[in-house]
């Protein structure tokens, strides 16, 4: 009986935690601002120079970011 209610009890903390973390508030906040880094343009358009000639697409993931040397 006791394994049971444990299992139903965290089986309810699981959903409610699940629901928690998906409210519209969580998902919809803008990025937390940074004004230090800046994307490495020149990297950028150098590797799509070089990938558009072996016809290769690129998409990034993560470009490539250059830091203003206060870290």
């Amino acid at each position: 009986m006791v394994t049971v209610r444990n299992a139903v009890l965290l089986a309810t903390a699981g959903l409610f935690l699940a629901a928690c973390a998906s409210t519209p508030r969580t998902a919809s906040a803008p990025p937390a601002p940074s004004s230090s880094v800046a994307v490495d343009q020149d990297y950028v358009d150098a590797v799509h120079r070089a990938t558009r000639k072996a016809g290769i697409r690129v998409v990034w993931v993560n470009p490539p970011l250059e830091n203003d040397g206060d870290d």
